[in-house]
């Protein structure tokens, strides 16, 4: 018998009816080639894992979240969530704003956040909401 890691047997009991059956002509199809490991669906559900974790230590609401989890069961997804989706979008327009900048200006940035800790928020900075609303203006 073949041992899972934690990991694998985590994915595997996250699929649905769907992807277990997609799972399965994968497998039929490329017999002993197919590797869990490296199949688009492992990869995307591992950086989804990923993206829930850094969501779930960075939102002060963390707690929250899990709990209506816990009462929901599996029928809520946390990456469905409203929630989610708005800090998803919010990442991405950091990302964006920390391209933008200079080299100089990203590291000064960078250095804050790493003395401030969980205290300082780039979204909060005047340069960020700055930025937004520029880009925000040139989009309309």
């Amino acid at each position: 018998m073949i041992k899972l890691s934690r990991d694998l047997t985590a994915f595997l009991a996250d699929l649905d009816e769907l992807q277990n059956k997609a799972l399965e002509i994968a497998r039929g199809h490329l017999g002993s080639s197919f590797n869990l490991h490296r199949s688009n669906g492992y990869k995307e559900w591992k950086q989804l894992q990923t993206e829930l974790e850094k969501y779930l230590n960075d939102v002060d609401n963390g707690q929250v979240i899990l709990g209506r989890k816990l009462r929901e069961g599996p029928t809520f997804r946390i990456e469905n969530s409203k929630e989610f989706k708005e800090w998803k979008k919010l990442q991405n327009e950091i990302e964006k704003y920390l391209n933008d900048l200079e080299k100089t200006d990203r590291q000064v940035i960078l250095d804050r956040k790493l003395s401030d800790g969980r205290h300082f928020r780039i979204e909060n900075t005047t340069e960020f909401r700055e930025w937004k609303a520029k880009k925000e203006s040139e989009s309309h």
